[in-house]
């Protein structure tokens, strides 16, 4: 495998960069929640500080594989998490979070996979926010799809979750899903290309 492969991370976070891409994610995204009623109501702005977010996600990490939590500062936010995923019916596997892809380009490290009630694949990708989108926000669904198109090739074969949580307060957490992400592709391997 070569070692010049892209980080897929950067390249997602470009769509803040793109306006022209991000608007029509971003519309298009919203019009796929709203065919079926997905839009969340809108949510308080947590403070500014917090919890740091690299903690939050070395200890969701750590959750994942079974051990307690490095920072007790993290407890309020990975129960939190813990109850969203449990409420959809996710539980982790073991295998390698790595992920690339030779035609694209393209290498990046999954957050978190495993199977919603026994038997749909899903990805998950957690995110610090200070406030909790009402749809998923179009870099992450970025991310996301391109995290399943290097490890799998398409798109229709799992279910793809960000997963939010806010860093302060009652350390709030939501779960947000990439509906429709074949209408999306064209504009994401634009991105990627």
């Amino acid at each position: 495998m070569s070692s010049n492969l892209r980080p897929i991370q950067p390249i997602s976070r470009s769509v803040w960069d793109s306006k022209r891409i991000k608007h029509r994610l971003d519309r298009q995204i919203w019009a796929n929640a709203e065919e079926i009623d997905c839009v969340a109501a809108p949510e308080p702005v947590a403070l500014a500080e917090g919890v740091c977010p690299a903690r939050i996600h070395a200890d969701f990490n750590r959750m994942l594989r079974g051990h307690a939590p490095a920072f007790p500062e993290t407890a309020p936010a990975l129960a939190n998490l813990k109850a969203e995923l449990d409420r959809l019916g996710f539980v982790a596997d073991s295998h390698s979070r790595y992920v690339a892809s030779e035609e694209m380009n393209i290498c990046g490290e999954i957050d978190a996979q495993g199977l919603i009630d026994g038997h749909r694949p899903a990805l998950v990708e957690l995110k610090v926010v200070r406030w909790l989108p009402q749809i998923v926000r179009s870099a992450d669904a970025c991310q996301l799809m391109l995290y399943e198109l290097s490890r799998s090739g398409r798109l229709d074969r799992s279910t793809l979750i960000a997963l939010y949580v806010q860093p302060s307060g009652g350390f709030r957490a939501t779960t947000r899903i990439v509906f429709s992400p074949e209408k999306l592709e064209p504009l994401v391997r634009e991105l990627a290309a």
